[in-house]
């Protein structure tokens, strides 16, 4: 089964903890897994165990974009092209 791509390898069926762990994450992407687990009502060994059994199952992933400073080519940054700046 693929979701917009990305292969689904088992038939995890997330619930409300796992919803509330992504929607932590999407809030706050560098939280603490203490924080996430509060948020969702878990430990955070159990928030953290969670989250790789979602992105291991193909049901989460992480994507990133570019920043302001690495599309401005600031001194220190990239440019687009991988370049030094």
């Amino acid at each position: 089964m693929q979701i917009e791509g990305h292969l689904v390898k088992d038939s995890h069926v997330p619930d409300d903890i796992d919803f509330r762990i992504v929607h932590a994450l999407q809030s706050a992407p560098r939280a603490p897994w203490g924080a996430v687990g509060e948020v969702a009502g878990v430990s955070a060994p159990t928030a953290a165990r969670r989250w790789e059994r979602l992105v291991d199952s193909g049901l989460a992933w992480i994507v990133t974009y570019p920043g302001p400073a690495y599309l401005s080519g600031r001194p220190g940054t990239r440019s687009c092209s991988g370049e030094s700046a």
